[in-house]
Order: structure tokens, then C-alpha cells, then sequence
């Protein structure tokens, strides 16, 4: 269920949910080849204790909410991505809450952001059956890769096909789309929304619909798999 923020203003300090979420229960994995790795460098900042204990209150929260609407175990990924001015969306996906406890969700998360300082944007994603442990100096970071890649270049190629330009241009018109994905903990895409149009509105909907086909191998933190929301760029050239 989407949330429009109103305007104006945004958030400061949540920062300490900018760090996506393990859950206890998943084991770790080696990284797979083409992974890119890396260690966490001295300069990144880790939250605060106050920011920790603020993250821990909030999830709290949306699980009480969760069972006072019959649910035992809650569960759902929660993004969050608003601008400077406070205009974007908090959307609840894969969630076992009914859909009072989605609406009931969305607004106190809601509420709670409107009350963070204001002059800047936030994005971030919340997980209400894990943790929020901290990217700190010293951890080791993967990034998410792609698996279905061959799958990918057919869908594009089908897209290209199918573009009412095809055949009509006199030299290939090459365009792309930015897309912002939530790469799940499972290497699903939970999210695929266009956030750099190609200028093309065929496009557009096309990188979207293939966005949430693509699946990953997913990011992981030392070792355990984590939810990651990116850009992913899709290039489309019509012949």
C-alpha cells in the first residue's frame, strides 16, 4: 500500500535504518564469483547508541501493531524513499499483515518521520522480521549480482522488437532508464520503479516490468544475506 508524504520538509536522523537488516535465522553464504566485495573502510560512520536504541523502539512498534491485528509472527520489508521537499512514498511489500495493520504501518512510520528535523531526504528500508545491524569499519560487504543476466538481454531485445520505432529510424536510437530496485534477502526484486526516465514512456514501463523480473544473488554483510535497495541502469537500443 503506497503513502504519499506530504510537503514540506524531511528527515535527519534516522540514519541508523539506512543499514538494511539480517535476520538472525539465515545462514551465512560465501561470496559467488563476479561478487564484488569489499571491507567496510575506517571513514564510515556507524550509529549512534541513541540512533540504535530509536531504530529498536520503532521496530517495536510496527510488530505490536502486527500482532494487535492477530498476526503471531509479523513480517514485511518496508521502504521508504522521500525527497528534500518531503514528496515519495513508504511502501510495505511482502507483508503478512492485513490491511488495516499495512494502513495502521504506514502511519506511524509516517508520523514518526514528520517529526525528524526537516531540509533532507531519506531512503531506506525497514524490515520488521530483522535486525538492524550497523555497516561498520572492519565488515565485510558484497554486493548483489545479477543471475538471470542471458534472461535480461531477451527481455530488452523482445522490448526493442516491439517498440513502435522499430524499423522506422534511420540510425539506432539508443536510450535508457534508471531504475531503483529492493534486491530482497531471498534474490528476489521486491520494488522496480524508474527514477531517470530514457524519455521514452514504452521504456519506461518496460525497464519496470523487467526490473521485477531480474533476480541476484543477494548483497550480504559478513557473510549473511541482507535487502539492498540500488540503481540499476536498462539501455535499450532501437534499430
Amino acid at each position: 500500500m503506497p503513502f504519499r508524504l506530504p510537503r514540506p520538509a524531511v528527515l535527519a536522523a534516522l540514519a541508523v535504518l539506512t543499514y538494511a537488516p539480517l535476520h538472525a535465522q539465515i545462514p551465512a553464504a560465501a561470496p559467488i564469483p563476479g561478487q564484488r566485495c569489499e571491507t567496510v573502510a575506517d571513514s564510515v560512520r556507524g550509529p549512534t547508541p541513541g540512533q540504535l536504541a530509536e531504530s529498536r523502539q520503532l521496530r517495536e512498534q510496527l510488530v505490536q501493531i502486527g500482532r494487535r491485528n492477530g498476526v503471531t509472527e509479523p513480517q514485511g520489508l518496508l521502504l521508504v524513499d522521500v525527497d528534500s521537499t518531503r514528496k515519495g512514498a513508504l511502501l510495505f511489500m511482502h507483508s503478512n499483515y492485513p490491511e488495516a495493520g499495512v494502513a495502521q504501518v504506514t502511519r506511524a512510520v509516517g508520523k514518526y518521520m514528520e517529526s525528524l528535523p526537516s531540509g533532507r531526504g531519506y531512503q531506506a528500508l525497514i524490515r520488521v522480521d530483522g535486525e538492524y545491524p550497523a555497516i561498520l569499519p572492519g565488515r565485510q560487504h558484497c554486493a548483489p549480482v545479477l543471475l538471470n543476466y542471458q534472461e535480461r538481454v531477451d527481455m530488452v531485445e523482445r522490448v526493442v522488437r516491439n517498440h513502435p520505432g522499430h524499423g522506422k529510424v534511420a540510425a539506432p536510437l539508443t536510450r535508457q532508464a534508471l531504475v531503483l530496485l529492493v534486491a530482497n534477502r531471498e534474490g528476489g526484486v521486491s520494488f522496480a520503479q524508474v527514477v531517470r526516465s530514457s524519455g521514452d514512456d514504452y521504456l519506461d514501463a518496460a525497464a519496470e516490468e523487467i526490473g521485477r523480473k531480474l533476480r541476484f544473488a543477494p548483497a550480504t554483510l559478513d557473510g549473511v544475506p541482507f535487502d539492498a535497495r540500488f540503481r540499476f541502469p536498462m539501455r535499450f537500443e532501437i534499430r
